[in-house]
């Protein structure tokens, strides 16, 4: 499908997957949104593939970009959590299979009290690096439990305290479940797809298993999915508009 100018003496096109996910796309829309709907139900590349008559390279990249989106959105629109009067624990945690593990560290928290979270894919675990990254999911006033907590400094926005200070109860909400099922995602989808970036691997389960995501209906999730898509893809915007008009 094509915009066409309709100024007089002018048939000047652009089209409607311009600046979209489906921009360049070399199959059918119908293929495309079948892809989508296959991906979101974690049908494999394989069925995938056999079933949308497409090679199996074709649908691991086109998964490959779902992933990038789920990267984008955790980490760009994850919620702050946290706060003054509540307690959150943080720890970083290895990539690994049974096998081997993997240079790839993903710095988690979640709220005691609530169970809100966030996960992200951190380069170090040094200080430095892991401290703006604590500042942007956690707010202000937060009181953060850590085998660390020697290694930050305190100050007025966040306080790191050994977890010694405020032992877990058996209702708190903790981390260890998360952390086996991420695992054992990765050590299924690693030994399915070869040399991966697992960290987008991560995002994608990080994706699926927040704000009960997989408790709605597949109409919901298609459509949760596009308006993330547009974080990444914005479509068709005035500036193309303007330069739209200029060419004619």
């Amino acid at each position: 499908f094509m915009f066409v100018c309709v100024q007089r003496n002018c048939r000047s096109t652009i089209s409607v997957s311009k600046n979209t996910l489906f921009d360049h796309l070399t199959f059918s829309l119908s293929q495309a949104l079948r892809l989508i709907y296959f991906w979101l139900l974690k049908i494999s590349v394989q069925e995938t593939a056999s079933q949308l008559e497409l090679a199996e390279s074709v649908v691991n990249d086109w998964f490959q970009f779902f992933r990038e989106v789920c990267a984008f959105v955790i980490i760009n629109y994850t919620k702050a959590i946290g706060g003054p009067g509540h307690i959150v624990d943080i720890c970083e945690h290895q990539l690994q299979t049974k096998e081997e593990s993997y240079d790839v560290w993903v710095l988690a928290g979640v709220d005691r009290n609530t169970g809100q979270n966030f996960a992200i894919h951190v380069e170090d675990l040094d200080c430095e690096t892991l401290l703006p990254v604590l500042k942007n999911y956690l707010l202000p006033e937060t009181v953060v439990v850590t085998e660390k907590c020697k290694e930050f400094t305190n100050n007025g926005s966040l306080t790191f305290v050994h977890p010694n200070k405020y032992p877990r109860n058996d209702e708190d909400y903790h981390l260890d479940g998360m952390w086996d099922a991420l695992s054992q995602y990765i050590a299924s989808e690693v030994s399915n797809n070869g040399k991966i970036c697992k960290e987008l691997f991560a995002y994608q389960f990080l994706y699926f298993h927040r704000d009960g995501f997989f408790n709605r209906p597949i109409s919901q999730l298609i459509s949760v999915f596009f308006d993330d898509v547009k974080h990444v893809y914005p479509g068709f915007n005035k500036s193309d508009n303007v330069q739209f008009k200029t060419q004619s």
